[in-house]
């Protein structure tokens, strides 16, 4: 089994996103599709870190967990998304390719369709 690949949206894998306390699990920010979206998460690094009861583990109903609430679960993909967009153009621009031959506007369209293009679907 490969390794697991360290969150790319934090550098504080340690404490949980939303308390600030020890996390005790990670929450992939992309997920879905029978795994599939999953592992494009965890490849990316798209993924955050959370308590269980923040995750999918709360005692008090889905409203405090991310799992199971819709609204929750749009964020993330929203914010998945949106980070899979800011690493291909931090990789885009570090490499020599295409510099000065796209506009900022072209970059960001081949992010959101190079995302579109391996998960089938854009959420913005």
């Amino acid at each position: 089994m490969a390794k697991p690949t360290k969150s790319r949206v934090t550098n504080y894998e340690q404490y949980s996103v939303f308390s600030g306390s020890p996390a005790e699990c990670s929450h992939h920010l992309i997920y879905g599709r029978f795994g599939a979206w999953r592992d494009f998460s965890e490849k990316w690094g798209l993924k955050i870190p959370l308590l269980n009861r923040e995750h999918n583990m709360s005692s008090k109903g889905n409203v405090y967990q991310i799992h199971n609430n819709p609204a929750a679960e749009n964020l993330s993909k929203i914010c998945g998304q949106l980070a899979y967009e800011r690493i291909y153009l931090a990789e885009k621009l570090a490499s020599d390719e295409n510099l000065g031959h796209q506009s900022a506007e072209d970059w960001l369209n081949e992010a959101r369709e190079d995302f579109r293009r391996q998960i089938g679907e854009s959420f913005l």
